[in-house]
């Protein structure tokens, strides 16, 4: 599903464009934001409160990246979290969750909220497509 929110996402910011080379120049920092803010670059607890509580929700990347990392470590017995977090702690699983902010979540609540952004970002490419005329461009 991030994949295709990926896809719908370039289609977009290709469709605001004016022309194909505003869109390749636009497109690098738009996809930033969006990474930026899935935790990859900057862990999310570390985003000032003003940006980290709307941008991180927003980031479609965010929501996959997630669930991907709490599916693969919850509950992994051949993970050593001292290798990782570089202390003994009572639950490292929870430190290492709570690193990334995605503590609270399970892996299915990423799902739903992956299904939202696929639709508005589907929508916004759709209506575009049905009422704009292209050709002016």
């Amino acid at each position: 599903m991030c994949g295709l929110c990926g896809m719908y996402f370039c289609q977009l910011v290709s469709l605001a464009s004016p022309n194909s080379q505003i869109a390749v120049s636009v497109f690098p920092a738009a996809l930033f934001l969006v990474v930026a803010f899935a935790g990859f670059v900057v862990r999310l607890p570390s985003l000032p409160d003003w940006l980290g509580s709307w941008a991180p929700i927003i980031s479609f990347a965010r929501w996959g990246f997630q669930g991907l990392v709490i599916n693969e470590f919850k509950g992994n017995e051949k993970i050593d979290y001292y290798e990782i977090i570089q202390m003994q702690i009572p639950e490292p699983y929870q430190a290492f969750i709570e690193n990334f902010g995605f503590e609270g979540y399970s892996k299915y609540d990423s799902l739903p909220i992956l299904a939202i952004c696929l639709a508005i970002l589907w929508l916004a490419t759709i209506i575009p497509i049905k009422f704009v005329s292209f050709e002016k461009r």
